[in-house]
């Protein structure tokens, strides 16, 4: 049996996920599917993810739809904290790292 990798939820993740989904289902729908694929494989192709550099170097960014990505930082093999970003805040966030 495979084992999971654990997503580990912050305050300000569930927050930012509340205010960007509040209004709009299929975003959540994504996002919870997203969520899914990233506990079962990190690198499947659906999820394009890929590194960053610059501010946030070291972090990792997959896409959850158009406008909306999660950048994540991989704690340890099994466990992988999480931040979301929405829209336009993906390109203001990007200048000040977690």
């Amino acid at each position: 049996m495979d084992l999971m990798t654990r997503l580990v939820l912050s305050s300000k993740f569930k927050r930012s996920v509340r205010k960007f989904t509040r209004r709009d289902a299929p975003l959540l729908a994504r996002v919870e599917a997203t969520m899914a694929q990233m506990a079962e494989d990190l690198a499947h192709p659906s999820l394009g993810t890929h590194k960053l550099d610059g501010k946030l170097s070291g972090s990792f960014s997959c896409s959850c739809g158009y406008d909306c990505r999660i950048v994540f930082a991989i704690e340890t093999e099994a466990e992988i904290c999480l931040k979301f970003w929405c829209g336009q805040e993906v390109e203001a966030r990007a200048l000040n790292k977690w």
